[in-house]
């Protein structure tokens, strides 16, 4: 595979944002609420929660895109490449 493909294939990882939801870790059912009130107090635990695992999951996935990219073969020849040259 040509370089400037490698590059742009860990730049897509690099820059990944997830489609994942994670409404599975929702604390509230915010059909449960009394009042609206209530229900904005649920939804934005429920956000916080989830910003918490999104969160987690974008350091998970920029921590594989960092490993593959750091063992890539072709990226480390060009790094010896350039360094050789400086």
């Amino acid at each position: 595979m040509p370089l400037p493909n490698v590059k742009k294939f860990y730049k897509f990882w690099f820059e990944f944002a997830s489609w994942r939801e994670f409404s599975q870790y929702d604390e509230y059912d915010t059909e449960d609420a009394h009042d609206r009130y209530e229900r904005r107090y649920m939804e934005n635990e429920n956000k916080r929660l989830r910003k918490k695992y999104e969160k987690a999951e974008r350091a998970r996935i920029l921590r594989l895109a960092e490993l593959a990219n750091d063992h890539d073969p072709r990226i480390r020849k060009e790094r010896e490449e350039e360094e050789a040259v400086a």
